[in-house]
């Protein structure tokens, strides 16, 4: 609340060194997502290796095409794996890069997995 503005350095001198348990308690008394639990998903996906291994496993003849497609996809690569699995009728390109790292992170909350999900299948 706006009125609480002039609290804020008094509670930040109060939970020095401690400003998990204050964003915490913060987060749970106006029911609002802890920013400290947000985590950035900063490993970008390798684009070339996925659909590489997708052509390898779908259409070989199109393997040495891999650079062309990407340059004509550019940010749209997530379209694009969808695309080509509904195309060859096959598992989504991206989907072994979505499981590779599920078991790298641990992503024990909702919030944790939508920003998975949103930065392998849906990048800004």
């Amino acid at each position: 609340r706006p009125s609480d503005l002039s609290e804020v350095d008094n509670l930040l001198e109060k939970y020095k060194g401690k400003e998990d348990e204050l964003f915490s308690k913060l987060a749970s008394n106006f029911h609002a997502i802890n920013p400290l639990k947000i985590r950035t998903i900063e490993q970008q996906v390798d684009y070339r290796q996925a659909l590489t291994a997708f052509f390898e496993e779908n259409d070989h003849s199109k393997v040495d095409e891999v650079d062309a497609i990407l340059a004509k996809t550019a940010g749209k690569e997530a379209i694009l794996f969808s695309v080509l699995a509904e195309k060859y009728q096959a598992t989504n390109g991206l989907d072994a890069n979505l499981k590779a790292r599920l078991a790298d992170q641990a992503c024990n909350d909702y919030l944790s997995l939508l920003q998975l999900y949103l930065a392998i299948f849906h990048p800004a």
